[in-house]
């Protein structure tokens, strides 16, 4: 047997064998990995941390969302008004 023969046989070879081993490959991993993303999925709807939430929850977070907006409304006056001093103070000086 020499090189001449091996080569055709393994081009046939590498025909059926690479889809069949990639088949292979796909078919075991859904079959792996479906049950792990399936406890995955119910554990993280148990605890709660799925999307969306309760009415309640959802006003709470509304509530903070507004308080927040208007501190930072009254942060950015404040800073304003501080810049103004230091710019009258600074041409005051000069």
């Amino acid at each position: 047997m020499g090189i001449e023969v091996l080569v055709p046989l393994l081009a046939i070879f590498s025909i059926f064998f690479i889809p069949i081993t990639g088949l292979m490959i796909i078919l075991t991993s859904r079959f792996a990995l479906k049950p792990l993303a399936e406890t995955l999925a119910k554990a993280l709807r148990e605890s709660g941390y799925a999307a969306g939430g309760s009415p309640q929850e959802i006003q709470a977070l509304s509530a903070q969302i507004e308080a927040l907006t208007d501190e930072v409304r009254l942060l950015k006056e404040v800073s304003d008004f501080d810049r103004q001093l230091l710019t009258t103070r600074t041409a005051a000086e000069d």
